[in-house]
């Protein structure tokens, strides 16, 4: 058999891994039962209705004699896209398990796609195939990809954004479609914020002239349209009952009488959070992935020491460190769940396949095929 020629290894590569990814995102898809917030994003986008039928968490139909129109630009616990999305697919569709979780599945295989791109472009094909391997093979990301929850969608408009924000070192244009982006995500969760920094952190260390950009604040003109809205609904709110909807309120620490009762929102003392940021995703990852996880951000750090010493370039080590941090920070504020923890999945796999490759170049040549 005539071996496969050099320039096909790539594509013939991404090909098996996305080829297994797929048997573990869609195999069976539909059999679990549903559990957590998956059921009640379900149940509330069957008839696009905010509603929870729960004298503990009441909503804003139920809080007047005649519902304002207001009350239908968003939904009080979250922005509406993911709801408008499985109500227009159930209504042609049907309402069936598998139809409320294909959505988020499709968006899962999407961004081990995403993420080969984002890894390519940063580092190289090979880093980029790594990577993939390593989140299709992780189980919080098949988890997250396998039942309807918002982090998949906001992991996928992250690295599109981040992607889009490549991409538009060369043509500036791309920036319009990154706003997009930007507010799509969003209309998704608020998390989706994350898109919008690293974007900024990735240009800041490698096209630091976009901030001089009329395409980058064009692009951020189309995010605040699109998010309109829920900043239209959020100011309603306010001037109705003197809060927010429930994720401002609760970051702000506002008085909510209306809801009694808020799942998720007991994150514990900053010291509480700190002390358990890396059980979540120990205690559900194999020793193997976590092990290696670990040991590959710690050889990242003392990469980017030896560069800054050696004054060489440390471009990517910083922007991935720096991504780690943030979402160490952004953990430590929202809490540190696993489903918060999967959106920082990407990039720690993506550390761990350039700490990979790092050390791959840095092995004398059997060592280096091996």
């Amino acid at each position: 058999m005539r071996p496969l020629p050099e320039r096909y290894l790539p594509g013939a590569l991404l090909l098996a891994i996305l080829g297994i990814a797929c048997f573990f995102i869609f195999f069976r898809l539909g059999q679990p039962d549903s559990l957590t917030d998956e059921a009640e994003i379900a149940f509330r986008s069957v008839g696009y209705l905010d509603f929870l039928a729960t004298p503990d968490q009441t909503t804003p139909w139920e809080w007047f004699a005649s519902p304002p129109g207001w009350v239908s630009w968003s939904f009080h616990d979250h922005p509406p896209l993911v709801f408008f999305l499985e109500h227009l697919l159930m209504n042609v569709f049907g309402d069936s398990l598998v139809v409320v979780r294909l959505p988020f599945a499709i968006f899962g295989f999407l961004s081990l796609l995403l993420l080969y791109a984002v890894a390519r472009q940063l580092a190289d094909w090979q880093t980029g195939a790594l990577a993939v391997a390593l989140l299709a093979s992780c189980s919080y990301f098949l988890w997250i990809s396998r039942i309807g929850l918002q982090e998949i969608v906001v992991i996928f408009f992250t690295l599109l954004a981040v992607y889009l924000a490549q991409r538009a070192v060369s043509q500036p244009w791309w920036l319009l479609v990154w706003g997009m982006v930007i507010g799509l995500g969003l209309l998704t969760k608020y998390t989706a914020l994350a898109a919008l920094v690293i974007s900024m952190l990735y240009w800041r260390y490698f096209w630091p002239a976009v901030f001089r950009s009329r395409f980058l604040y064009a692009g951020l003109s189309i995010t605040v349209v699109l998010f309109l809205p829920v900043i239209a609904y959020n100011i309603a709110m306010f001037s109705r009952v003197g809060h927010f909807d429930v994720q401002i309120a609760s970051l702000l620490g506002q008085a909510t009488p209306e809801w009694s009762v808020l799942p998720g929102k007991d994150i514990g003392s900053l010291r509480h959070r700190f002390a358990t940021l890396y059980a979540a995703i120990q205690q559900g990852s194999s020793p193997i992935f976590f092990g290696l996880a670990t040991l590959s951000v710690l050889a990242l750090a003392y990469r980017w020491l030896q560069q800054r010493i050696e004054k060489t370039d440390a471009r990517t080590t910083s922007f991935l460190l720096v991504v780690f941090i943030f979402y160490q920070l952004l953990l430590l504020l929202i809490g540190p769940s696993v489903r918060f923890w999967t959106m920082a999945l990407p990039w720690l796999t993506l550390m761990t396949a350039v700490s990979i490759r790092q050390l791959q170049e840095s092995l004398p040549p059997l060592g280096r095929r091996l």
